[in-house]
């Protein structure tokens, strides 16, 4: 992660503010192009850009600290990184929360029961709290899974296994 957009998380984190309201703004401002392209141009002053700010965070209902906060952004000229921004807080959050946040690739998405044990295995391994995880299907993996958490990744995939079968064979002919 860039230095930048932890430091913004690092603050906005000390002010109480979220990563699911930071990311619901972020969304607004990045999700209508012509919005997008009017905070990111060098030619447009900060000040109008506080304006726009200030007045989608006033109809959105934000509270004053992400309001400033994003208005901060925009006088900093760093207002077109706000999506790095807003990963680094929800990373920051968790990390400040004790929570474990992994990344399961698998062919089917598993059962709760399953689900349960890979975090109850991700809290104990890396010593947290509680474990976040999102599932991605991936159906190249033939079988098993891969878990990436913490940059680590635990590759029991069926695919892995194949191609280790190959090396082998590769190596012994």
């Amino acid at each position: 992660m860039k230095k930048m957009p932890m430091k913004y998380a690092e603050a906005f984190y000390e002010l109480g503010i979220s990563h699911e309201k930071l990311k619901y703004m972020a969304d607004i401002i990045t999700g209508d192009a012509e919005l997008s392209r009017v905070m990111v141009s060098p030619v447009i002053s900060a000040r109008k850009k506080e304006n726009i700010i200030r007045k989608i965070a006033e109809k959105e209902g934000a509270g004053e600290n992400l309001k400033n906060a994003l208005m901060y952004l925009c006088q900093k000229r760093d207002i077109g990184s706000i999506d790095e921004i807003c990963e680094a807080l929800e990373e920051y959050s968790l990390k400040m929360n004790d929570v474990v946040s992994a990344v399961l690739y698998c062919v089917t998405e598993p059962d709760e029961n399953q689900t349960e044990g890979i975090k109850k295995w991700l809290m104990k391994r890396f010593d947290k709290k509680a474990a976040l995880i999102r599932v991605v299907k991936k159906p190249s993996l033939l079988g098993g899974f891969i878990i990436e958490a913490e940059g680590v990744r635990f590759d029991r995939s069926a695919l892995s296994q194949l191609e280790s079968i190959k090396e082998n064979i590769k190596v012994r002919s």
